[in-house]
């Protein structure tokens, strides 16, 4: 029975050191993955001099790990928008540190469905600001190429003349430059056409492409209409506005969305962090508050019983000096009664002696 009963326990210790290891290791696996993930990504490492060689993974390898060793709350700092909700497992016996708690937290919001569309829309907001202050891809002519058909719906039909020309660039005249605005010219007639065709929900056949464009200049020259240039301008900025919404809602078709939506540079860390830590700093003093609430509360019942007990003692007091009054009346009263009684008994003998 002792021979069984030791080996009962000989099993079970043996049972708790393999789940130990195996828990150790999966956390070193994780370890070992989030490190390795890491170095494939474009995070900084180290500062480099002008022609020094690339670092290599084992280098970055070995970085992250000693940062990761030596404090994590830097390692945190610096890779949190690098790691995912995967990698958090690697951080839990530290995760009561504010600093710690508060870029884990960050990690699982940037894989939540919501932050993650407010994110894209933020990196699309920054990516198209970068375009507009650039004054390419927003400008007239850029979008006019982009959709002919909504600008001459909008712009184009209420040219004049002299506003045609004007838009003509007569700086660059090279047979290149002239061959290539032709091209445009072509693309942004047959775009016309093929939205146009969709628009009204049927297609032509069997015309030349000569008979089309000629058809389209006769149309685009009928349909031109004066009107004010107030009017022109808020067409002008209905132009614009429906090329931006277009360009947010992820259905321009000229542009690469990969580049932005995948792009951390796009996103304002520094405005994220400042909103959690106001939050963060506005429930403590929340707290504070409360607890100075109760502070004065308990102040207020201590000056209410200090009052009681004022009270009480005044009251003892005025008690006191009513019972000293009430003697002093009464000893008044009883000597008045005797000088009374006094008087009385002399008034008696003076009749006494006048009788007499």
């Amino acid at each position: 029975m002792a021979h069984d009963s030791q080996s009962s326990e000989n099993c079970i210790q043996e049972i708790a050191r393999v789940s130990l290891n195996d828990t150790y290791n999966q956390k070193g696996s994780a370890h070992e993955k989030m490190l390795q993930k890491l170095i494939q990504t474009d995070a900084f490492f180290k500062h480099q001099q002008i022609g020094e060689p690339d670092l290599c993974e084992e280098e970055k390898y070995k970085i992250a790990d000693e940062i990761l060793s030596k404090n994590k709350t830097k390692f945190l700092e610096r890779y949190w928008k690098y790691l995912g909700i995967e990698d958090v497992v690697c951080f839990e016996n530290c995760s009561s540190e504010y600093e710690i708690d508060f870029y884990l937290k960050q990690i699982k919001k940037s894989k939540t469905t919501n932050f993650d569309k407010n994110r894209t829309k933020n990196r699309r907001l920054k990516a198209m600001q970068q375009l507009i202050s650039e004054g390419d891809y927003f400008s007239e002519e850029e979008m006019k190429y982009r959709d002919p058909f909504l600008y001459e719906q909008l712009v184009g039909q209420y040219l004049d003349d002299d506003e045609i020309n004007d838009k003509v660039d007569k700086t660059d005249l090279r047979f290149s430059t002239v061959l290539f605005k032709h091209i445009d010219i072509l693309h942004e007639h047959e775009a016309y056409k093929d939205q146009k065709d969709t628009e009204d929900g049927q297609m032509e056949e069997g015309e030349s492409s000569e008979d089309e464009e000629s058809e389209m200049e006769d149309e685009m020259d009928d349909q031109k209409q004066l009107i004010p240039d107030e009017q022109k301008a808020q067409f002008r900025q209905e132009f614009l506005t429906i090329m931006q919404e277009r360009f947010m809602s992820g259905q321009d078709e000229h542009f690469n969305y990969s580049e932005v939506d995948d792009n951390i540079e796009y996103d304002d860390l520094d405005i994220l962090q400042k909103v959690e830590e106001e939050k963060y700093f506005d429930a403590d003093a929340g707290d504070e508050r409360n607890l100075d609430n109760d502070k004065l509360n308990d102040i207020d019942v201590e000056n209410d019983n200090m009052d009681c007990s004022i009270h009480n003692q005044q009251c003892v007091k005025d008690s006191g000096k009513l019972q000293q009054y009430d003697k002093t009346i009464n000893h008044v009263n009883s000597v008045s009664l005797t000088l009374s009684e006094k008087s009385d008994i002399g008034g008696i003998k003076d009749q006494s002696c006048e009788k007499s």
